[in-house]
């Protein structure tokens, strides 16, 4: 008897816990849209004050040298306020702006 009770907790435990993971409210989805990627169109935006340097990387032109020297230019002199201001940065030129602009947001 005692053993069919403590099977049963675990039971709905389990249960509860695969409840709680499947209508979680803070799960978020995001869908590819193939048909702008193909067309060349971005299908995300990077938030350029808060994206770590792996996800800056993402960025068309932007290696792992210019990603950190991003996020050591927003610990130095904090917020950036417009992307023309990343020409302030060693080795981004109007042209590395003008290319990822497409993909960066300023909030």
């Amino acid at each position: 008897m005692k053993d069919n009770l403590f099977y049963g907790l675990v039971i709905l435990f389990c249960f509860l816990i695969l409840v709680g993971v499947v209508i979680s409210p803070t799960q978020e989805t995001h869908t590819v849209n193939v048909e702008k990627i193909l067309a060349g169109e971005p299908d995300f935006r990077l938030d350029i004050n808060s994206a770590s340097a792996e996800l800056l990387m993402l960025l068309p032109g932007v290696g792992e040298k210019t990603a950190h020297k991003i996020v050591d230019y927003r610990k130095k002199k904090g917020r950036i306020s417009a992307l023309s201001e990343l020409e302030n940065i060693k080795g981004i030129g109007k042209k590395t702006v003008e290319r990822i602009a497409p993909y960066v947001r300023e909030r």
